[in-house]
């Protein structure tokens, strides 16, 4: 399996796998090719129409949630990335996002706001937060 990290200043890598995201023109599929586990063809991921949130912000919530694999970092994310990266996706006409795209668009909204992902602890800790990420690791006796 390959895999690739990227570590912006003492922030946790974001470590995925290569993945292509493929969305179709009529805006209600995505489809993922990630090597190791899916089939040459791909693997369909369903949208669903939200009427609390958008179009940017759902496909947001899917894309950062199967890519991540941890659902409350990618609800923490779905609206500055929807905002930020996907406002550009054609409507009507196919897109594609490969793994650097996610990857850096993460990396850049978690600088933006100030935000390091500490995996042990499955949360985020602020940078102006008072308490070391260490410290807090060891006060959740991880």
């Amino acid at each position: 399996m390959i895999r690739n990290s990227v570590h912006v200043q003492n922030a946790d890598a974001v470590e995925v796998e290569p993945v292509v995201y493929a969305g179709m023109a009529d805006n209600k599929q995505v489809w993922r090719y990630r090597p190791s586990e899916d089939p040459a063809y791909g693997v369909l991921i369903a949208i669903r129409p939200s009427e609390v949130f958008g179009r940017n912000r759902s496909l947001a919530l899917v894309l950062l949630g199967d890519f991540l694999r941890n659902e409350a970092r990618a609800r923490s994310l779905a609206a500055h990335f929807g905002k930020a990266y996907l406002r550009g996706l054609p409507v009507n006409r196919p897109w594609m996002l490969t793994e650097h795209d996610m990857r850096n668009g993460i990396l850049e909204i978690e600088s933006r706001l100030g935000l390091t992902w500490v995996e042990k602890a499955n949360d985020y800790v602020e940078e102006d937060a008072r308490v070391l990420p260490v410290e807090q690791l060891r006060s959740a006796q991880i």
